[in-house]
């Protein structure tokens, strides 16, 4: 299992070498630092993001947990950063979705609740009268 495992590293290592770092430069550049606007928020949004796993790791529902957390940042927000909240914020395609996933994924349940029920009913109710162990009703007993 060792050999094929391996070849498939040396594979990925060539493939890696060829197509990706020959085309980089020589050089790697480090990029500047990162300096949040406002460091208040940055360090809130730090904060409710501790608050947001400690309440998952206690216990607490993540709606509940999810809705106070950005309840709290946006509220931060609202008071130290207001120019920096908009609509473009929430991902309208990621809402839209989900939601319409969760609508389907009902559907389906329901669906398949439903059905079996409807196919199955008639041809449940004749075994459901006898216990295991027994023969179903109709079946005639034959002796030699």
């Amino acid at each position: 299992m060792a050999l094929p495992q391996l070849a498939v590293l040396g594979v990925v290592t060539v493939a890696l070498w060829l197509f990706y770092w020959r085309s980089e430069p020589t050089r790697y550049e480090v990029p500047p630092q990162l300096r949040p606007r406002n460091r208040r928020t940055f360090a809130l949004a730090g904060v409710c993001t501790a608050m947001f796993i400690g309440g998952i790791l206690a216990g607490v529902s993540i709606a509940v947990a999810a809705v106070v957390t950005a309840a709290l940042l946006t509220l931060g927000f609202v008071r130290w950063d207001r120019s920096s909240l908009s609509w473009n914020l929430i991902s309208w395609r990621l809402l839209v979705f989900v939601t319409g996933l969760f609508l389907v994924v009902d559907t389906i349940g329901a669906a398949r609740a439903l059905v079996p029920g409807v196919v199955a009913d008639r041809h449940r109710s004749r075994w459901r009268r006898h216990r295991p162990g027994r023969r179903p009703p109709g079946r005639a007993c034959r002796t030699r």
